[in-house]
């Protein structure tokens, strides 16, 4: 595992955290849960064709609450939740933003309380964000792979997952769940 400080204090990837088989399992478990596998799982999902200036293809999300995932059985998805920045938060969750082929989110700023982990399932990501909140013109590019997480401590840092590949990419964002006043 290497660590890579992007901005200090505030967004921090560790490459290689999950293992190669620990990722790839954690891919099948994704689909099979937007699959609808485990119905009872789910207590939001959003699909929107980010067809704009910004953004394109489209991103499907859908939302679980930790608590209801800590005892589905899914193996991988287990180890994933040892690493929830909130596990103690009543509505801490995670969603799955299931990233179609040549797809783009729009930039954007995400406000929850606490830190923000981002788990990648598969290879193939690229992972833009604004270092200085005062400079719209400058954007950072990383790749990103199957096993890296993102850890984004500081909400107000603009950013957006792309993926390039011609492959269908799963993703974990994991929070609090709970808005910033």
């Amino acid at each position: 595992m290497t660590l890579e400080v992007l901005v200090p204090g505030q967004l921090v990837i560790e490459r290689g955290k999950l293992s190669k088989e620990v990722a790839s399992d954690l891919a099948v478990e994704c689909q099979e849960l937007r699959d609808g596998k485990y119905p009872d799982l789910i207590w939001h999902y959003i699909s929107s064709d980010s067809s704009t200036a910004e953004s394109s293809g489209t991103i499907q999300s859908a939302f679980y609450y930790l608590k209801l995932l800590r005892y589905s059985g899914l193996i991988a998805m287990q180890f994933v939740l040892e690493i929830h920045p909130h596990p103690e938060s009543r509505d801490a969750n995670l969603f799955i933003p299931i990233q179609q082929p040549n797809s783009t989110q729009r930039m954007h700023r995400d406000y929850v309380q606490g830190r923000q982990v981002i788990v990648h399932a598969d290879d193939g990501g690229l992972f833009d964000y604004r270092p200085d909140r005062k400079d719209d013109d400058h954007i950072e590019t990383i790749e990103v792979n199957a096993g890296d997480v993102l850890s984004l401590s500081c909400p107000s840092i603009e950013h957006r997952g792309r993926n390039p590949s011609t492959n269908t990419r799963h993703v974990i964002v994991m929070s609090s769940n709970e808005p910033i006043d």
